[in-house]
């Protein structure tokens, strides 16, 4: 008998505070420490902002996304947006674009795409503000989105040091550390999805106190790949993210599903350390788990369960459970084993297995065919 791939996805025994040590493995940044390493190959990506059709490959010949007519390009291009030439402190010249809160290095040179990351960055912040209004960052949030592969490269090492190794690796295109995110450009459209992406963990990082377990930190940050355009303006439509729904189409077909106990454990570092497959399929689960959930009531638990965490309200349940300060501060390995059922228990609900149950089942109805017969008043943001 085939033993299933979560098998590998066994979280970490409990242990003291001296025995957490990272688990072996290649990829130890992802498990312990306070460097949190987000991995997006580009291939989960591609085709991100496929709506308005039912296939990955609706782009415009330019490469823009089909909801961006030449006219539309025209006005992104006299959009007023904050940019002057900078550097990146590695040695590599480029430009700064502000937008709101956001400082962003650059070395792609393109007026427009330059444009169009402003834009996604500006709206997106308008989200974050509309769930948290009372986050405002004390310093500007930075990101750095290269134009090629060998710009991040430096920039990753002058950063990293020895540790750089680990993430120069074939496939991985972003990552954030704490308060900074960066990425390289593939594809205009996956540009914009890994910085929506990035840019939440930034926002989560900076204006939570208590940490999000992966389960919705990453279920959070999946609902912001989808960048959709109308009539120049950019918007989110998490139900339209064709590469999360292949994965989870070909996790329904396989009966692939990572059970519950463990999925509320795992950090995603685990699934990436499992492997490609094991990747689509965590990051598959995690978006439809989170749409379910926002579906199922709205959004009101999810942002009840935000206030509390900006607030640092789970704090004591965690230190009651066995967690110490440092574990809390530096979200290792056992915090996410505790957090992730607690957190999931507190706010959503008391009877995990049952609702899982239903999402199963909703997943199911979503994998049925694209695109997913969902309302877009229930999963649209933006550009109203």
């Amino acid at each position: 008998m085939m033993m299933p791939l979560w098998w590998k996805l066994k979280p970490p025994p409990l242990q003291t505070e001296a025995g957490c040590r990272p688990p072996a493995t290649h990829m130890p940044r992802f498990l312990c420490g306070n460097w949190r390493f987000i991995l997006l190959a580009c291939t989960c990506l591609a085709g991100c902002q496929s709506h308005l059709s039912t296939t990955p490959s609706a782009y415009r010949a330019s490469g823009y996304p089909v909801g961006i007519s030449p006219a539309a390009l025209k006005r992104i291009d006299r959009t007023a947006i904050d940019v002057k030439p900078s550097n990146d402190g590695a040695g590599q010249t480029g430009y700064q674009i502000v937008s709101g809160p956001y400082h962003i290095f650059t070395t792609i040179g393109n007026s427009t795409q330059q444009h169009l990351v402003a834009l996604v960055l500006r709206e997106e912040w308008r989200q974050f503000h509309r769930l948290l209004p009372s986050v405002h960052p004390l310093k500007p949030l930075r990101g750095y989105l290269f134009a090629h592969q060998r710009q991040w490269a430096v920039f990753t090492r002058q950063m990293m040091g020895k540790s750089a190794r680990y993430y120069v690796e074939p496939g991985v295109n972003g990552y954030d550390r704490g308060a900074i995110f960066a990425l390289y450009r593939t594809t205009i459209p996956v540009l914009l999805s890994v910085t929506a992406h990035e840019a939440w963990h930034q926002f989560s990082y900076v204006g939570l106190k208590d940490h999000l377990p992966a389960w919705m930190d990453e279920g959070l940050a999946t609902q912001f790949e989808t960048v959709c355009w109308r009539h120049g303006k950019p918007y989110f439509d998490s139900a339209l993210n064709y590469p999360r729904w292949l994965a989870l189409r070909a996790v329904c077909r396989r009966g692939e599903f990572i059970p519950l106990h463990i999925f509320l454990r795992i950090s995603a570092g685990a699934a990436l350390a499992a492997g490609p497959r094991m990747t689509e399929i965590y990051y598959a689960q995690v978006w439809s788990f989170m749409l379910f959930l926002t579906i199922h009531d709205g959004w009101h638990t999810i942002n009840r369960a935000l206030r509390s965490a900006h607030g640092g309200a789970l704090t004591p349940a965690l230190l009651a459970a066995g967690l110490s300060p440092s574990d809390l501060s530096h979200e290792t390995a056992r915090w996410n084993v505790i957090a992730g059922p607690l957190f999931f228990r507190r706010y959503f609900t008391r009877h995990p297995h049952h609702i899982f149950n239903e999402y199963r089942r909703f997943a199911g109805r979503v994998a049925a065919q694209w695109p997913p017969r969902i309302p877009a008043s229930a999963t649209s943001r933006g550009a109203t």
